[in-house]
């Protein structure tokens, strides 16, 4: 009896130990891929990207962005997730927004033209030239004509443009007695975030304030400064529309936004990730580009119902503003480095100016 059961208790190691060897020597689990409709293998991998935008995540801009990254979550099946990061969420400002996507720090961008001028001096000729660019055809012509040189400098970054538009006419809006010319403004306190509108502004007695559009509303209520250079629809936004009285509607320029990638995190990407992202960007700029005047329209309306006033030049102030800007253009030109020179005889060529 004994023995017998010695001889089952060594029967149960041996048949164990077998069991123990073909576990060692199983092949490794396969990489997690799916098959496609054709029978073709697809990377399931999960990839997680950053879009960062100096707007606040209640603007309508990022409405439209969220709408992109949602298009490209629906259609790469959760293979590719994008957040939306806000300035004041992340620790990164508006005109870091290209050495972020140099470094790799996030992989989407929202690049205003004003803010990373310091980067790309050219884009000042976008934004920053007062009544050069007044609308999106305007914008258009000129990103055409220069899109070869701001490719060149981008490339610096290891960024390219994912999608470009422009926001509503630049004009100026404040707080207290109104004015009905860039010469009332005299001696008065404005924000504005371009530079060149700075100097231009000076040109009219101006005291041009810089800051970012989040310290705005306080700076309005403090009396830190009188009025802003912005859009409408930046207006509406911000609910500055309860706090500003008047606006002059002579648009000095319009802010136009480049989102730009990083080039090498596009490229680490499946090729079919690479053509649903290019695809949904392509979607969000047309809508952007479609609803941006509609928009602005209805931001307007909201402006006079919350009771501004919407002022626009006379014939004189129009011819005398305008003479002031030739000349502006002329004079900055010429202090300006030979690429930049160059980069603005481009953009008057390009709409004829």
């Amino acid at each position: 009896m004994k023995k017998r059961l010695f001889m089952v208790f060594l029967l149960s190691i041996v048949l164990l130990c077998f069991a123990i060897t073909g576990c060692a020597k199983s092949p490794p689990s396969p990489p997690q891929n799916d098959q496609a409709g054709d029978g073709s293998v697809v990377d399931s991998k999960v990839y997680k990207w950053d879009f960062f935008t100096y707007f606040s995540s209640a603007s309508t801009n990022a409405k439209f962005y969220n709408g992109f990254i949602a298009d490209v979550k629906e259609k790469s099946n959760g293979r590719l997730l994008i957040t939306l990061r806000t300035e004041g969420e992340v620790p990164y400002s508006a005109t870091e927004a290209l050495q972020i996507i140099a470094n790799n720090s996030v992989q989407i961008a929202d690049c205003d033209t004003g803010y990373i001028s310091g980067d790309i001096p050219e884009m000042q000729v976008i934004t920053g030239l007062p009544f050069l660019n007044k609308n999106q055809q305007d914008f258009l012509a000129i990103d055409k004509a220069l899109r070869p040189t701001l490719q060149n400098k981008l490339d610096k970054y290891n960024a390219k443009p994912l999608f470009i538009y422009n926001m509503p006419q630049q004009v100026v809006s404040g707080k207290g007695k109104t004015v009905n010319s860039y010469s009332e403004m005299a001696n008065k306190k404005i924000r504005t975030y371009s530079p060149v509108h700075q100097e231009f502004l000076a040109k009219f007695n101006i005291s041009p304030i810089s800051m970012t559009l989040n310290e705005v509303p306080s700076a309005i209520q403090r009396g830190v400064i009188d009025g802003i250079v912005t859009s409408s629809l930046s207006i509406t936004d911000y609910v500055l529309e309860e706090i500003c009285d008047w606006t002059y509607m002579k648009p000095l320029s319009i802010a136009c936004n480049y989102i730009v990638v990083n080039q090498s995190a596009l490229a680490e990407l499946p090729e079919d990730l690479r053509e649903i992202v290019i695809a949904a960007a392509a979607k969000c700029e047309a809508e952007l580009r479609q609803q941006m005047d509609e928009i602005e329209q209805s931001c307007f309306e909201k402006m006079k119902d919350a009771g501004m006033e919407l002022y626009y030049p006379n014939a004189e102030d129009q011819i005398n503003e305008d003479k002031v800007a030739a000349e502006f253009w002329e004079s900055w030109g010429q202090k300006q480095s030979p690429e930049v020179r160059k980069a603005l005889a481009i953009a008057r060529e390009a709409v004829g100016k």
